[in-house]
């Protein structure tokens, strides 16, 4: 600032021509008029002498003392735009201009800094307005120089996350496997998957994990929110097992045995196993299910993740009744009526569960029909049940049975019985 030098307020006439000179005091320098002030740090008081030379060598002098004071300065405000995970960074730099240092911060929620040094974290700072004063200087009577302030608002961008590094442990049989469902909890959604290993087994988020062989395999999610904010990447760790197909044999049973799924063989140490009626049926088949004769089952093991393993067929021989490698039928040959808890039925054995839709007549010694039965009648107790002798006990005696499977493969057989009465 140039400033034009003159007297205390003496009304006095001034010289003014090119005999007067100014000095400086404190430095004894000549100084020019008018006067370029110094840059001010804080105050400064100057302290001149004002001396005049006639041509007849008369001299006089004055003396001019001024302070002068600074005007901080809080600089000019800015926009800043961060990300919450940004490091934190110096909000004074963020001025413009030639700010004070002496000043101090405000901010959001009654934010009071001591001093004009503030570091600003965007993970712990709240976003907003926050406003650089210096204070005011002067002599607090005459001269006074107002303080200002300016304002810096921060805006606190949210980036996105794409959360830990993850483990999954998946079976080939499951075919499919949806990564977003492997991603973690915590993670934002609406990122992409990359194969880091190129397997090829990767299709936006689901893998084909069909196509793989057993082995583990890293895939990446990755997150991109605002585009000032860097991207976060976890990387999915994904471990595919798989469990060879069973090795079995066709298996044979005798009609009688009234073979169930439980009786079927297969070396399943450390497996357990399910069994199947096809090779893409997704229901199990109950233990307690009967065998059909020529009938095709399938069985998987299943390790102890649950994994499950291709399957294979077995195929269900059925031996007939009169087959030499299975004991026939042990129908009792006699009964007896005496209510002593032995004989007193017929004992079909295992009939009725091979051949459900089987029917049996008995006959006396004459021919004549006395009983006839199937799954839904009672087993002949020396009653008869056909019309005319309805309840009647029969005597003792032989009688005659035929039992007819009623399976059509299986031919009707007869024997015969005593009735002890």
């Amino acid at each position: 600032m140039i400033s034009l030098l003159n007297t205390n307020g003496i009304e006095d006439p001034i010289y003014e021509g090119s005999l007067g000179n100014w000095f400086d005091l404190d430095s004894g320098t000549a100084i020019a008029n008018p006067f370029t002030i110094p840059t001010i740090d804080g105050q400064q008081t100057f302290n001149f002498v004002y001396t005049t030379s006639t041509e007849n060598n008369c001299v006089d002098r004055a003396n001019l003392s001024f302070t002068i004071y600074e005007a901080y300065q809080s600089g000019t405000g800015a926009t800043v735009d961060v990300c919450n995970d940004d490091a934190g960074f110096e909000l004074f730099s963020e001025l413009s201009g030639a700010p004070n240092t002496n000043g101090t911060w405000t901010g959001p929620n009654g934010f009071v800094s001591t001093s004009n040094i503030l570091n600003f974290d965007p993970a712990t700072f709240e976003a907003g307005n926050y406003i650089y004063a210096v204070p005011d200087n002067g002599n607090g009577t005459e001269v006074t120089c107002p303080g200002t302030s300016t304002t810096v608002t921060v805006n606190i961008i949210q980036n996105l996350s794409a959360g830990s590094n993850m483990q999954a442990t998946v079976c080939r049989s499951d075919l499919q496997v949806n990564l977003l469902t492997l991603i973690d909890p915590l993670a934002d959604t609406g990122g992409s998957f990359s194969d880091l290993d190129m397997t090829n087994a990767l299709s936006g988020s689901i893998v084909d994990v069909s196509i793989l062989n057993a082995g583990t395999y890293n895939f990446e999610y990755l997150v991109q929110g605002n585009p000032l904010c860097s991207s976060s990447a976890a990387t999915i760790m994904l471990t595919v097992l798989e469990v060879d197909a069973p090795l079995v044999q066709n298996q044979s049973f005798c009609l009688l045995e009234v073979a169930q799924i439980s009786d079927l063989q297969i070396d399943s140490e450390g497996f357990d196993f399910n069994w199947y009626d096809t090779t893409t049926s997704t229901d199990v088949l109950p233990t307690d299910l009967i065998l059909v004769n020529g009938e095709d089952y399938y069985v998987s093991l299943l390790d102890s993740h649950g994994c499950e393993s291709d399957r294979a067929r077995v195929i269900v021989t059925l031996l007939a009744l009169n087959d030499a490698s299975c004991d026939g039928c042990a129908i009792n040959d006699g009964i007896s009526d005496n209510d002593d808890g032995e004989n007193e039925l017929l004992d079909l054995c295992n009939l009725p569960e091979v051949f459900p839709n089987f029917e049996i007549e008995i006959f006396n010694r004459y021919g004549t029909i006395v009983f006839k039965g199937n799954n839904n009648t009672p087993l002949f107790d020396g009653t008869s049940n056909v019309p005319l002798t309805i309840g009647n006990k029969l005597p003792s005696g032989f009688y005659f049975y035929v039992f007819n499977p009623n399976d059509t493969s299986t031919a009707p057989f007869q024997g015969s019985v005593y009735l002890s009465r």
